[in-house]
């Protein structure tokens, strides 16, 4: 009883914050494995998150292999990463080439899962193959397919960008572009993060902007495969869902507010209930 008085308030503060964070919380976002979010940041949320319902299963290796050779007129072909994979630790890795007949240069699609956030150190792996960045910033791909157009205007997903080059006795000899971005599950359900990554060689002199429009078209036609859009997280908050419920509602969230409170209180409120009993005692 005396550990219970001791951390009661620490106890029912952190119970009060996990009520909190349900009610405000849409049901689908802790109780679903399909409601994830694509984001730039790997480390949380990065103010320009989507919310999406996955249409694979991420959490199953043979189903991530499955994804189409065939998108569009972009025909892919399969790499070994057996190594690479291992190298880095993660838990799944694809990679391919993808090619069509109007481009003369392939595209490059990775997709990395692992629940260790070092396997995902974009810019240090391409520093640590000797080349040097040019450029880290933002861009936006949008989304043009049934189910993401709203009212005539495409969904937009932000995606990382970054160009970086390869020198040799101070002549720049190779040029690569990269976008990608991070797919954060239900971290109820899973701590696996998923990192997917187009990229391809760019001009050594002159502009990157043509084989970008490239790269953002096939991230275009490859994310409905993967994605659709989960409008506002997936529902309402648990907290509207129960007040729309009436008096039992009510009920329920004054019931899940009050018991942590009256843990962290209860100890005090003996306290002072033994002090004035052991006051009101007559002596003798």
């Amino acid at each position: 009883m005396g550990l219970y008085r001791r951390y009661s308030v620490l106890i029912g503060i952190y119970l009060l914050t996990c009520v909190v964070i349900l009610l405000l919380s849409s049901p689908g976002s802790f109780l679903s494995r399909q409601v994830s979010f694509i984001s730039t940041g790997l480390y949380g949320t990065s103010g320009s998150d989507m919310n999406v319902k996955t249409k694979m299963d991420f959490g199953n290796a043979e189903h991530m292999k499955s994804f189409p050779m065939l998108i569009a007129g972009w025909e892919g072909f399969e790499y070994d990463v057996t190594e690479v994979q291992e190298a880095l630790g993660a838990d799944f890795l694809l990679m391919r080439a993808y090619v069509k007949p109007a481009l003369g240069q392939p595209v490059f699609f990775t997709i990395l899962q692992a629940e260790t956030e070092p396997s995902f150190r974009l810019p240090i792996c391409y520093r640590s193959q000797g080349y040097e960045i040019d450029e880290e910033s933002h861009d936006t791909v949008p989304i043009f397919d049934t189910g993401w157009d709203e009212e005539d205007a495409p969904e937009e997903i932000v995606v990382n960008k970054l160009w970086a080059h390869k020198e040799q006795d101070d002549v720049v000899t190779e040029r690569q572009l990269a976008i990608y971005f991070y797919v954060r599950g239900n971290r109820f359900a899973s701590d696996m993060i998923t990192m997917m990554e187009v990229s391809a060689y760019t001009p050594i002199d002159g502009s990157y902007d043509s084989i970008l429009g490239e790269m953002k078209e096939f991230v275009r036609l490859a994310l409905p495969y993967m994605f659709e859009p989960a409008k506002n997280g997936g529902g309402s908050t648990l907290l509207g869902r129960l007040l729309d419920h009436g008096v039992i509602g009510y009920v329920v969230v004054i019931v899940a507010v009050a018991i942590p409170v009256a843990i962290a209180v209860y100890p005090y409120v003996e306290r002072r209930r033994r002090s004035k009993n052991t006051t009101a005692r007559p002596e003798g």
